[in-house]
């Protein structure tokens, strides 16, 4: 595609200038003859005269550039079409049932109750054992002493003992002939014990 002249013009003019500022510089041009001004009523270019051209050419280049562009008409501007949006159905939420917490009841403790443990002062009084074919009776006193009968059902004999008594760690101990014999009693309430197999009960 070729130039406007008016833009050739511009670009001839710089060449020119730059060529009398090589000029200049290789002596070949003197000051005077490189000096050199360009007025009028618009604007006024001061300088060598290699400087005055370039900066005319630059200015005739411009000039052209922009009487000879086309001018484009503004595009028009495709409408846009706007989507259709389909409303998304709200989600009907259902609450969900608060749970009722059922208080768990607190655990009563009983306490055990400790088994008393078997003391003189405990024993004192009457006791009777039925031990099947001889029924047993035993009277411990306050003294320490005891008295002790065994009847036999069947032969309707009785026999007695007589002696001292003691307890000691759930044992009680009966001396008869100067030797304490060791028996293991256990409490079962206040008015019964048991000394092995056998009980023993509280005469009111």
């Amino acid at each position: 595609m070729a130039l406007p002249i008016i833009e050739v013009a511009g670009i001839l003019l710089i060449i020119v200038g730059l060529v009398l500022i090589f000029l200049k510089l290789s002596g070949k041009l003197t000051a005077e003859d490189a000096g050199g001004e360009i007025s009028s009523k618009l604007f006024t270019l001061k300088g060598g005269t290699g400087l005055v051209l370039i900066a005319l050419g630059i200015i005739v280049l411009m000039g052209g550039y922009y009487l000879e562009k086309p001018t484009q008409p503004f595009p028009t501007p495709t409408p846009t079409t706007v989507p259709t949006l389909t409303p998304v159905p709200v989600q009907t939420l259902t609450p969900t049932p608060v749970q009722t917490l059922t208080p768990t009841p607190l655990q009563t403790f009983t306490p055990v109750p400790t088994t008393p443990m078997i003391t003189e002062s405990y024993l004192i009084g009457t006791w009777d054992s039925d031990q099947g074919s001889i029924t047993e009776t035993v009277e411990f006193y306050s003294d320490g002493s005891f008295y002790l009968e065994d009847y036999n059902i069947f032969t309707t004999d009785s026999v007695y003992v007589t002696g001292f008594y003691y307890v000691s760690d759930s044992t009680l101990f009966l001396e008869t002939s100067g030797v304490p014999t060791p028996y293991s009693i256990i409490y079962v309430d206040r008015d019964t014990f048991s000394i092995g197999t056998n009980f023993y009960y509280r005469v009111v």
